[in-house]
């Protein structure tokens, strides 16, 4: 899910594409409007592309979003989970706190592990209001300007996997 500016023409594009196991993407659901609209209505183009999505897949196909910082919103995270069915892995800024299952609460970028290593905090919440999570993934590998902090809806193995895999990627 990403936004693409064309300063040219005025317009934006919210985008909805599918990854493919190769990492190429093939673009399912977009709308493009008049940057001029943005303002106040950024969150609304969002959502509808996400129901267009919804209700263009069959009931039994399994979604993750994966989207950039711009979209680290725990209203989203709501929706995609509440009332889409989605699950989402989401980047966010290191300044948000992150609060452990043990109830120890940080900045985000103070759960990255020991030399920038991988560390998932499975039920974590996430912001001042404490929204639960299925986990929060910090990283930061050596190459990395800043480190990757990531909200997700998936707490279960695989999801583990999936996340560390991820996280690696982006090192």
């Amino acid at each position: 899910m990403e936004w693409t500016d064309f300063d040219a023409d005025n317009q934006a594009t919210i985008m909805l594409s599918l990854i493919a196991s190769h990492g190429r993407t093939t673009q399912l659901v977009w709308l493009s409007v008049d940057k001029n609209t943005l303002k106040d209505n950024r969150n609304p183009y969002e959502y509808h592309v996400l129901i267009w999505l919804a209700e263009a897949l069959p009931a039994d196909v399994r979604v993750l979003i994966v989207a950039h910082r711009g979209f680290g919103d725990q209203k989203l995270y709501r929706v995609l989970t509440e009332e889409l069915k989605f699950d989402y892995l989401i980047r966010f800024r290191g300044n948000i706190k992150v609060t452990a299952a043990d109830g120890e609460t940080r900045m985000a970028i103070d759960w990255v592990g020991q030399r920038g290593r991988t560390r998932i905090l499975r039920g974590a919440a996430v912001t001042a209001e404490s929204h639960l999570v299925g986990a929060v993934v910090c990283v930061q590998a050596k190459d990395m300007k800043e480190p990757w902090c990531l909200a997700t809806s998936l707490n279960d193995e695989k999801a583990g996997i999936l996340l560390k895999n991820i996280a690696n990627a982006g090192a």
